[in-house]
């Protein structure tokens, strides 16, 4: 079963791949297209970046500033759920648990291995899917950390 769904995943793979390179040149047509073309519209001309609108821009420092917080939501209350000897981790390694700063540090580069992946679907023209990408970590881990912070702890009043 395992062999047939990592064959599923390269066959999936390799129909997605293009022919050439995104960015490779595009032969120009013999003759420009005129402004009363409908096709004119879909045309860029070559070295031409698309600049992303400012909103968009916006709304990725939001995702990935609540993302962060969310992270570290996670971090400090695993921390603290874990002080009372009652609680186990579900997820995490032990080696990452033992150490507060390992539990920080492991959400810094989750967030940061988010970005690099939003940077590179958004250098293959998929801005959209990269858009969301902060916001589904958010939606994964926040109840994660709601539960943490809701489990008793060694502070606690008895």
């Amino acid at each position: 079963m395992r062999s047939a769904l990592i064959a599923l995943l390269l066959a999936s793979c390799a129909v997605s791949v293009p022919a050439e390179f995104p960015d490779a040149p595009i032969a120009a047509p013999a003759a420009a297209p005129s402004a009363s073309d409908p096709a004119a519209a879909f045309v860029r001309r070559a070295g031409t970046e698309q600049v992303p609108p400012r909103r968009v821009s916006a709304w990725l420092i939001a995702g990935f500033a609540l993302d962060g917080a969310a992270r570290g939501l996670d971090a400090y209350s695993t921390h603290r759920a874990l002080e009372d000897t009652n609680n186990h981790e579900m997820i995490l390694p032990g080696a990452i648990v033992r150490s507060q700063p390992a539990l920080y540090a492991s959400g810094v580069s989750i967030v940061l291995a988010e970005y690099v992946g939003c940077r590179l679907l958004t250098a293959h023209h998929r801005e959209r899917l990269a858009r969301w990408v902060p916001y589904v970590d958010v939606a994964a881990v926040l109840p994660f950390a709601v539960h943490n912070l809701s489990l008793p702890h060694r502070n606690a009043a008895n």
